[in-house]
């Protein structure tokens, strides 16, 4: 038997404050580096093997692209990022959380009105490349930064496929260059 673990993480400022949002490019940079110290900390080797379920159901568009960035950088393939689909008439609720609950009646923006029991959710996996192999190595195992590893997998990915197709189009010259 399995045990599943819940955990919820608050963010920080850079004065180690709750970061209410992230309104700022250092406080993105906070929040990718945080996600990622997460993310290594339970891949740790050391620990029990653990399988990730990471979500960008709900919040900012920002912090759930955030997550997947840092997912691809730190989880393993045998991890997974999950995405919750609901109806469209609930999309546009801002009062639907999810088919149970106490509020059942609701009008969405279009002026329909429905039940939250009416609306039928899908639990996604949203497919992503596990690039670990890519950033192993010293920065990876002493805590470097989100930025630091995807500018290192850039690097690989850049020593492994170098070309860069060009074409080149001359009407005067009646000519394509490749």
């Amino acid at each position: 038997r399995k045990k599943i673990k819940l955990s919820k993480y608050i963010f920080e400022d850079d004065q180690g404050c709750e970061l209410i949002d992230i309104v700022t490019s250092t406080d993105q940079n906070l929040v990718a580096d945080q996600l990622l110290r997460v993310i290594r900390s339970y891949k740790n080797p050391e620990l029990e093997i653990c399988r990730l379920v990471a979500s960008i159901a709900g919040g900012r568009k920002r912090m759930n692209t955030l997550m997947y960035a840092a997912m691809c950088l730190g989880a393993g393939s045998d991890d997974i990022i999950t995405h919750v689909l609901a109806d469209e008439k609930a999309t546009s609720c801002t009062e639907f959380f999810f088919p149970e609950q106490e509020k059942q009646l609701l009008i969405n923006r279009t002026g329909e009105k429905f039940t939250a029991a009416q609306v039928k959710i899908d639990l996604a996996e949203i497919p992503f490349v596990p690039l670990v192999s890519l950033v192993k190595g010293a920065d990876f195992e002493t805590g470097g930064s989100f930025s630091r590893l995807m500018g290192r997998a850039r690097e690989h990915i850049t020593q492994l496929y170098p070309e860069d197709v060009k074409i080149r189009i001359s009407t005067s010259a009646c000519k394509v260059i490749i």
